[in-house]
């Protein structure tokens, strides 16, 4: 945080006040939120919104409304800290701090993760679906949507994508399809490493490890008589995975899924 206006001493500072020009906040923001920021610091005080009109803003009345939803609920404890995580995920990525994420800073992230699963195309398919203004960078707002979707939308949200691509391996599976199901674990594994269970609640990362214990176990047999280039790839992203999932436990200690990791690594 700074302040807006600064100088050395009082007449510089009021010169800037009344006739410098006006700060905007980062790009980071939304539309939204710079706008106001420009429409509350207009040196006319009668072409300022009142606190009033800015209240009814219905933008304002929807995060007022989520917030009081937050407090009288009171039972998701971890909420609070997922904001922040999100931010910190976000950062991770924007790695020159200008707020808002390249496609140099997002492909340099992800290849040193692994080169060989973030290839070029992968991460083309990131930006054409998460830079939904097409202006070639993810603003916070935007990578904030493509986490968890947003309205109508939802069903964009990363989150909504891993329960479909659970769905799709485990179809796989019944399937005997080696092929489709390596496919799925690729693209499940790629919403891992972009951060979705860091910034997902508890349950979700409670809910993956289940999730990649039962795969196994189903998976074994179909896995064991795959030809063997095909059952490592399916293998070598599960182990991945796992691995993610086993880094957060420890760093967030949820002790009370580590169960399930014990038997997904031993199978």
């Amino acid at each position: 945080l700074k302040v807006p206006f600064d100088a050395q001493n009082i007449t510089q500072l009021a010169g800037k006040i009344c006739k410098g020009p006006i700060p905007g906040v980062p790009t980071m923001y939304s539309d939204f939120v710079r706008e106001l920021q420009l429409e509350m610091m207009k040196r006319i005080p009668s072409e300022r919104p009142s606190a009033d009109v800015v209240i009814n803003k219905p933008k304002i009345q929807s995060v007022v409304r989520s917030m009081l939803e937050e407090a009288q609920g009171g039972k998701d404890k971890d909420k609070p800290k997922a904001k922040y995580e999100v931010m910190d995920q976000f950062s991770k990525f924007d790695q020159n701090g200008d707020g808002v994420i390249d496609r140099q800073e997002l492909a340099r992230v992800l290849k040193h993760l692994d080169a060989s699963v973030w290839t070029d195309d992968y991460i083309g398919q990131i930006m054409v679906v998460a830079d939904t203004n097409k202006d070639g960078r993810i603003q916070f707002d935007e990578f904030l949507e493509w986490i968890f979707g947003a309205g109508k939308d939802s069903k964009r949200g990363v989150a909504a994508k891993v329960d479909q691509l659970i769905a799709l391996a485990n179809l796989a599976v019944d399937h005997e399809d080696v092929e489709d199901l390596a496919e799925q674990l690729l693209g499940w594994r790629q919403y891992v490493d972009m951060g979705c269970l860091r910034v997902s609640p508890p349950s979700t990362c409670q809910k993956t490890c289940e999730a990649i214990a039962l795969l196994i176990a189903r998976a074994q047999r179909l896995l064991e008589g795959a030809p063997r280039l095909q059952a490592y790839d399916a293998v070598r992203q599960l182990r991945a995975m796992l691995q993610s999932v086993e880094q957060l436990l420890a760093e967030s200690s949820r002790q009370h899924v580590c169960r399930v990791g014990v038997v997904a690594s031993s199978a």
